[in-house]
């Protein structure tokens, strides 16, 4: 295998990287050949974080306000379509 050393990692990068490392329980290294790997396509990336501020539950009175909100998109005006 070959070695290849990165210098001025800039903080954002080594933060995420860290955390990923942390959350997955692996070292440094593997962290960042498993991301190399995803990110190239040799290897299906298995979870995308890319988005996680954006992703959650729903508590009930959140969803009862989205369905009221978007109830309006269900209606039919049949004058569209004639």
């Amino acid at each position: 295998m070959k070695t290849i050393t990165l210098h001025k990692i800039n903080k954002t990068l080594d933060s995420h990287i860290r955390r990923r490392a942390k959350k997955d329980n692996k070292s440094l290294n593997q962290t960042i050949q498993d991301m190399l790997e995803e990110h190239t396509g040799i290897k299906k990336q298995t979870n995308r974080e890319d988005f996680n501020e954006f992703l959650g539950l729903w508590n009930e009175k959140e969803y009862r306000e989205f369905k009221k909100r978007v109830s309006e998109f269900k209606k039919i005006n049949k004058s569209d379509w004639e």
